[in-house]
């Protein structure tokens, strides 16, 4: 299916939770650009690893990816963390030849050119990774650029203990069809694992450790759906450096890994949510299994605050802090509609050129006003957010302190809501983009509708509290019933 530019397809992609086919159009359009992008990278790679002296492990790189199948080659560039290595490689390459000025946050700290070639450095992991996946058996020598861990994206793989800039050997060989047995050694320390198909893992109970000197085998828990699933992710080098640590969230709350929480209460956290989904809306579920592939753990400054976002340098992931079940559930229907926002103005612009993009205006989920993007990214996450907890309410048994919170927040955000839509008239639109407005527009007045229903003293001071922050800014209150 070809993906659809017209009024009537924005409208429909309006509507939270369909998994159309239309949604797996979006989904291969966004893989099929990223394996052209790196197609097109490698071999610029090559040109140029002589003079920043990595040119022996760029041409292995390039050797290994043109033998890989190229539905592995696919796997790989849908992670996340791949993702932001070509996007950033290919623009740390265009600078490299006077093309661009630098422009994107970096994992590494340094001058342009070493920058460079710490990226083509690291094609050679990610090479291997394919191996891993294709369950190849091979042996092969590189040298590390991150400290901390050393990561096969995709697989599961991530060894803590070695040394960056120090030669890593690795030797593997397929055990049966589903296992391969991987072996890697740094001087004298060494570790040897055997492993399911690497992207069937789990988590770390799935590998057998049999010899371990220091080096040792760091938990990447997975959490399965219906579609293919996502990694709970804290030692991925370019998520850590190129986007946690540069994090500021609002209230000036710096992003840190959360460090301290056993992942096991992470996956148990998670997959109680993705049950949930499956449960009471399991056409997002479907969405969020399918385009989601890492979580990455955040630290909260305390059990008030309840920490989440996603990049665009990132597409796939997001960054949140640990939630009960029912909370975490809106904040990945809330992210991943983030992403998929992202994905969809990636290939269709919403915003003529006349639009006044630049300009700011009321936002009734902030303080501060937000640009006209700014304000479709909330009418578009949280008309969804509204939507699960609706169906929370109807199909999810909460007990009555989770049904009181539901009720609570559904109300408040269909008043903000209704509220943001006003502030869209402002807007020049694309005709993708009037057919998207439209349809939330009618998505939003049916939520109005419903919030009528919630009534009662427990909501009562969030639809007051509404109230007076729009009253603050000096936006009229008529539209709010």
């Amino acid at each position: 299916m070809q993906f659809e530019r017209t009024h009537d397809a924005g409208s429909a992609w309006a509507r939270a939770g369909g998994a159309t086919p239309a949604f797996k159009a979006l989904l291969r359009i966004g893989t099929n650009r990223d394996v052209a992008r790196l197609a097109a990278l490698v071999p610029k790679a090559r040109e140029v690893a002589e003079a920043v002296s990595v040119a022996s492990g760029v041409a292995q790189a390039y050797v290994i990816l043109r033998e890989l199948p190229p539905g592995i080659v696919s796997r790989l560039v849908r992670h996340p963390s791949t993702a932001y290595w070509v996007a950033t490689t290919t623009h740390l390459l265009r600078v490299h030849v006077g093309r661009e000025v630098p422009s994107r946050t970096l994992a590494f700290e340094g001058p342009a050119e070493w920058q460079l070639a710490q990226h083509l450095a690291d094609l050679h992991r990610i090479a291997v990774a394919g191996r891993v996946i294709a369950l190849d058996t091979f042996a092969t020598t590189l040298t590390p650029v991150h400290d901390g861990a050393f990561v096969l994206p995709t697989t599961g793989v991530v060894v803590g203990g070695v040394v960056p800039g120090v030669p890593l050997h690795i030797e593997a060989h397929a055990v049966d069809r589903s296992r391969i047995a991987l072996h890697f050694a740094q001087g004298s320390r060494t570790l040897s694992i055997t492993t399911d198909q690497p992207w069937a893992l789990r988590d770390v109970a799935q590998h057998e450790v049999s010899h371990a000197h220091e080096m040792r085998l760091l938990p990447t828990p997975r959490v399965r759906g219906t579609g293919a699933g996502f990694e709970i992710d804290r030692w991925d080098p370019y998520l850590a450096n190129a986007w946690v640590r540069h994090e500021v969230f609002p209230g000036g709350v710096p992003g840190v890994l959360d460090t301290e929480t056993n992942l096991s209460r992470w996956a148990s956290t998670l997959r109680g949510t993705m049950d949930l989904l499956a449960g009471c809306w399991p056409e997002m579920e479907v969405e969020i299994s399918s385009m989601v592939g890492s979580v990455v753990p955040v630290a909260a400054p305390d059990d008030t605050r309840s920490l989440s976002v996603t990049a665009q340098d990132f597409p796939g992931a997001l960054l949140c802090s640990l939630d009960p079940v029912p909370m975490m559930g809106e904040v990945l229907v809330h992210e991943y509609r983030h992403n998929l926002l992202n994905s969809l103005t990636a290939v269709e612009p919403v915003f003529r050129d006349d639009s006044p993009t630049d300009e700011r205006f009321y936002s009734p989920w902030r303080d501060d006003p937000r640009s006209l993007n700014g304000l479709l990214h909330a009418m578009f996450t949280f008309s969804a957010v509204v939507d699960f907890h609706r169906r929370y309410l109807e199909r999810g048994q909460p007990t009555p302190r989770n049904q009181r919170a539901a009720k609570r927040r559904a109300k408040a955000h269909a008043m903000r809501l209704s509220l943001a839509m006003r502030q869209f008239e402002a807007a020049r639109l694309t005709p993708f983009g009037e057919g998207l407005v439209a349809g939330l527009a009618e998505v939003i007045a049916d939520h109005s509708t419903f919030a009528e229903t919630l009534v009662g003293p427990e909501v009562e001071d969030m639809a007051d509290a509404v109230r007076v922050h729009a009253a603050r800014a000096g936006v009229p209150l008529d539209i709010l019933r």
